[in-house]
C-alpha cells in the first residue's frame, strides 16, 4: 500500500509538521506505525508491504499530527481476473435524435474463445435525469449484432456544446456457469449533423464601430466541417424599436469563418440569428443578444490586429484603430 500525507495550514497552503500513521487490518490489528515529517510541500510517502496471507476485508489508515487527525479506510481484498471481456463496437461515436443507433457487441475470452451465453443491453437517455428508454434481450455466441430505435429527444448540456448523451448498460452471462460480466459505453446524440458556435469578440459591442463575431462549425464530436450559414443581425435602439436588419452570409472554411458588422450609432442591443443553409430537415443554428458598451463620453474605440498569426518575438504587428470622436494618442 503506497501512502502519502498532506498537512495544510486554515488557508489551504503547505506546512511542515510531525505525524504518525498507523494501519490497523480488517480485524483490528495495528500491523504498521511510523512517526514521519512533512517536507516544505507539506508531504511524505510511505510504503507498507503486504503479507502473502494478510487479513482480508476493510483496512483502516489513521494519521496524526500535533493539532488534527484523519483516517482513511482501503479495501484489502484477492485479484481476480475477468474470466471474458465485453466490447462495444460502434460505427461511430454519435448519433441523430432521429437515427436508430447501431453496433455490434463482442464477448471472448482472454485466451480469444468465444463467450456463448445470455446478452441484455439496457438503453438510458438523459433527459434532466437518466431515463430508460429500450432493452435488448438476445442470445450471443461471441459476438451479436444490435438495434435500439432513435432517441427521439434528449436533454443537450452547455459541457456537450447542446448535445446529449445516451448511456448503454451492456452485460454478458455465461450460460454453462451463470457468471456476468458488465461494461457501459456514452454516446453522444445531437439534434443536427453539425454543431455551430457563435464566439464574439467582447461581451459587449460598441455603436458606431466594428465588431466580429467568429463562426464555428463541428461535427458532434468536435472535427471541424465547412458550412454556409445564414446570419440575421437585428439592431434595437434605446425604445426596444428596431432600427436596422442585415442579412449576411457567410462560407466557413476548415470550420471556421469571421462576420463583421457595423452597429448604427444609436443601437443599444444586437441580436444575431444564424442557421446553417443545408439540405437536412434539422440545420444547425445559434443565436446571441448582446448590449451596447456604456461610455460617459459617449465615444468610444476600436483596436483589432491587422497582421496575420500568432506574432514571434521581434515581429512587428499591425493594429487598425478606430475611433467616433477625435483622438490623438492611443495606449495598447
Amino acid at each position: 500500500i503506497e501512502m502519502r500525507v498532506l498537512t495544510l495550514d486554515p488557508d489551504l497552503k503547505p506546512t511542515t509538521e510531525n505525524a504518525t500513521v498507523e494501519v490497523l487490518d480488517a480485524k483490528g490489528l495495528k500491523i504498521f506505525r511510523e512517526d514521519v515529517a512533512t517536507d516544505d510541500y507539506g508531504m511524505v510517502t510511505l510504503e507498507l508491504p503486504i503479507s502473502n496471507e494478510p487479513n482480508l476485508g476493510t483496512w483502516k489508515i489513521n494519521v496524526t499530527t500535533e493539532k488534527s487527525k484523519n483516517k482513511l479506510d482501503v479495501k484489502v481484498e484477492e485479484y481476480v481476473l475477468p474470466k471474458y471481456e465485453i466490447t462495444v463496437d460502434l460505427p461511430k461515436d454519435w448519433y441523430l435524435v432521429n437515427e436508430p443507433i447501431k453496433g455490434k457487441i463482442k464477448a471472448e475470452y482472454s485466451f480469444g474463445k468465444p463467450v456463448a451465453g445470455d446478452l441484455k443491453i439496457e438503453a438510458l437517455k438523459y433527459v434532466g435525469q437518466w431515463q430508460k428508454y429500450s432493452t435488448i434481450a438476445k442470445s450471443i455466441n461471441g459476438s451479436a449484432d444490435f438495434e435500439l430505435p432513435a432517441v427521439g429527444y434528449v436533454a443537450g448540456t452547455p459541457a456537450g456544446g447542446g448535445n446529449g448523451n445516451v448511456q448503454l448498460n451492456v452485460s454478458v452471462v455465461e450460460r454453462s456457469t451463470g457468471y456476468t460480466e458488465n461494461t457501459s459505453s456514452l454516446l453522444t446524440v445531437a439534434q443536427s449533423p453539425t454543431t455551430l458556435k457563435l464566439i464574439p469578440e467582447g461581451p459587449v459591442f460598441k455603436p458606431g464601430l466594428p465588431f466580429n463575431f467568429l463562426f464555428v462549425t463541428q461535427t458532434p464530436d468536435k472535427k471541424p466541417v465547412d458550412a454556409k450559414i445564414n446570419a440575421v443581425v437585428t439592431y434595437s435602439d434605446s425604445n426596444f424599436n428596431t432600427i436596422k436588419t442585415d442579412n449576411k452570409t457567410v462560407q466557413t472554411v476548415k470550420g471556421e469563418a469571421i462576420l463583421n458588422i457595423n452597429p448604427p450609432d444609436n443601437a443599444i442591443a444586437l441580436n444575431i440569428d444564424a442557421r446553417e443553409i443545408a439540405a437536412t430537415s434539422n440545420p444547425a443554428s445559434a443565436s446571441k443578444t448582446l448590449q451596447a458598451s456604456y461610455s460617459p463620453s459617449g465615444n468610444f474605440i476600436h483596436v483589432q490586429q491587422t497582421s496575420d498569426g500568432t506574432p514571434n518575438v521581434g515581429q512587428k504587428i499591425s493594429f487598425r484603430v478606430d475611433s467616433t470622436g477625435e483622438a490623438r494618442n492611443f495606449y495598447y
